[in-house]
């Protein structure tokens, strides 16, 4: 049986300040978004669907206030590859994102990407993907599956993928995001594709 780890990126807290990683928001919040704080609620959802709706077990990575270096992430999650597989099971890595525009204004570039690395299993190819196809049945501007080299898709021994969503640095899409339902949709989107 296929377990899930979920990631959310840029999400950590630190001194009180929650998800304010630099350069990772929308350009001006409210009405948009912080990325980490979007993520986490987005890979919140995807964990609880994951479990209550289709009995999957899944597990969200970074959870609590602590934000783990990108490295202790992996190594837990290759630690935790290798116990699962003891019991006959596999392990999968999503990293959820969303997506942004390098300018400091808001954007008309709108679009979501799938990821896996250069080197990667044809475990991780087919889960880019599917996820690629889902999100292109449900939202329609999405790219084809990208390469990206960061360290939860080169240094973990698992089927891994990491999702960006569509832009907060798109000013409707980013009140989108904002708001509990459209964190719900991604959530839905996304487990709704791991659990085939």
């Amino acid at each position: 049986m296929i377990h899930y780890l979920i990631e959310s990126g840029h999400s950590g807290v630190a001194f009180g300040r929650f998800y304010r990683t630099p350069g990772k928001r929308s350009p001006k919040v409210p009405p948009g978004v912080y990325e980490g704080e979007f993520n986490r609620g987005v890979a919140e959802q995807v964990v609880r669907i994951l479990r209550e709706d289709y009995n999957i077990p899944a597990e969200h990575l970074t959870p609590g206030p602590m934000w783990p270096r990108l490295v202790d992430r992996a190594e837990y999650t290759n630690w935790l590859a290798g116990e699962i597989k003891k019991e006959g099971n596999e392990l999968a890595a999503v990293s959820i994102h969303a997506n942004a525009d390098g300018n400091d204004g808001w954007t008309d570039t709108n679009f979501s990407r799938i990821f896996h690395a250069a080197r990667a299993s044809s475990k991780s190819i087919q889960m880019a993907r599917g996820m690629t196809d889902a999100f292109r049945r449900q939202l329609g501007s999405t790219r084809d599956p990208g390469i990206l080299n960061t360290t939860m898709l080169t240094k973990t021994v698992c089927p891994a993928i990491l999702i960006e969503c569509r832009h907060m640095t798109h000013k409707s899409e980013a009140k989108f995001m904002a708001t509990g339902a459209g964190r719900l949709m991604y959530a839905y989107l996304i487990a709704g594709e791991l659990a085939k």
